[in-house]
């Protein structure tokens, strides 16, 4: 019925752009039957808006549509100025005319970016030919067709299909990348596995120096103490603001130990943005250097500093111990903020360990080389660059601070680099 593929229309916008109101413009034979010799003053078609909420079910959005339906009608056509003359931004009009829906109604507008024509002998999608060409206003009929075929069952809207059963199976085919995990159920379990077969190899190179795997256990380990002594517990967002080098390595390790998960604060970053991330991220804890929390103004309860060697050590205690580790937090990431306020995104050991799954299909690791890490560890491409080779026994050289007069191609030519992760 006309009702049915209206509201199902209404349904299909909330869904396939993920928002809660959708208004668009909506005419009818009884409307335009009301406006018959009075063009000049009245439109036939009318501004129409349903408030869909993200858990409504089939019969929630034909219920909300048939009460906006029959409250249109007793309303009857607006002035053809009305939008003119109300509050609404400038281009209201251009905006509420690109959709809209049309009910046996003879005189369609040709200005419209996508239409829903309703009459007696069925439904078409109508677009101006500058907006859809033919073969994608097809294919975008097709999806709706399938959910309108679809809305007649009791369900959540967000559970109907969003395109025929058969593209759905091609989607599904080409999405099936279903691998098998390793066993662990953290990033640090892995590195200790391979602290385990390469005790003595180079985990760590920074400038000429080198850190094998069994001390960056040991070394993260005895920090994982300090962090758990000063009260860290698992599940909480500890920040690290340190300079590039084996400290920083160090850290985020004995972070993840303590069973706590990293915000990383490259030092490198404006004061006012660091400040912002703390404070946004409620971090009760940042690993850091004298000088550093000094600059950032840091308060000696809130840092827990690399260069004190007065703060008492003690033994780690064991954490991801249970087997729903997989899903805690990693590490907090922001946003670059270029579209406003950077914003904190959570990564969960289950995360990342799925990506160790891509890159193990990925990337040659057998025999594992050298790998040049040269982006800021605030930065997602530092999770391939310095995790996953400390999975597979690589020796991770970090470029550092010093070296930025060096192009790549050199430091790669000076540490025999094997790897190297860019765009």
């Amino acid at each position: 019925t006309p009702d049915f593929a209206t509201a199902a229309f209404f349904a299909w916008l909330s869904v396939t752009t993920a928002q809660q109101q959708v208004s668009l413009m909506y005419c009818d034979q009884a409307l335009e039957k009301q406006t018959a010799g009075l063009q000049c003053w009245l439109s036939a078609w009318v501004p129409m808006t349903l408030l869909i909420p993200r858990d409504a079910w089939a019969r929630d959005v034909r219920r909300l549509a048939n009460v906006q339906l029959a409250q249109l009608h007793h309303a009857g056509p607006p002035a053809r100025d009305l939008l003119l003359q109300s509050a609404l931004a400038p281009d209201a009009r251009k905006r509420l005319h690109s959709i809209g829906i049309s009910v046996g109604a003879r005189a369609l507008p040709d200005d419209m970016d996508l239409m829903l024509v309703i009459r007696a002998e069925g439904a078409e999608l109508v677009s101006a030919a500058s907006v859809f060409p033919d073969a994608v206003l097809t294919s975008i009929a097709a999806h709706f067709s399938a959910f309108l075929t679809a809305f007649s069952t009791e369900a959540p809207i967000e559970t109907l299909p969003l395109a025929p059963a058969e593209e759905m199976a091609a989607t599904a085919a080409i999405n099936h990348t279903w691998a098998p995990g390793k066993g662990a159920y953290s990033v640090q379990q892995l590195v200790a596995a391979q602290a385990r077969r390469t005790p003595d190899h180079a985990a760590l190179c920074v400038d000429g120096q080198a850190l094998s795997y069994r001390e960056l256990e040991q070394r993260a380990d005895t920090l994982a103490g300090r962090l758990q002594a000063r009260g860290v517990l698992s599940g909480q967002i500890v920040g690290l603001c340190v300079g590039r080098g084996m400290d920083m390595m160090i850290a985020m390790l004995a972070i993840l130990k303590a069973g706590a998960a990293y915000l990383p604060l490259d030092p490198d970053y404006p004061h006012d943005r660091l400040q912002y991330m703390m404070e946004d991220s409620q971090t009760p804890l940042v690993v850091t250097t004298r000088v550093l929390a000094q600059t950032l103004a840091i308060g000696a309860n809130k840092a827990c500093l690399l260069d004190d060697a007065d703060e008492v050590v003690t033994t780690r205690q064991q954490a991801f111990a249970e087997p729903d580790t997989v899903a805690r937090v990693a590490y907090l990431m922001y946003t670059s903020g270029s579209t406003g306020r950077p914003k904190g995104v959570l990564v969960t050991h289950k995360s990342l360990l799925n990506l160790f799954a891509g890159l193990d299909a990925s990337i040659s690791h057998t025999p594992a080389g050298r790998w040049l890490a040269v982006g800021s560890f605030s930065f997602d491409i530092s999770v391939p660059e310095l995790w996953w080779p400390l999975t597979h026994g690589f020796s991770v050289v970090i470029d550092t601070e010093s070296r930025r007069g060096w192009t790549v191609a050199q430091a790669m030519l000076e540490n025999q680099i094997s790897h190297f992760f860019c765009t």
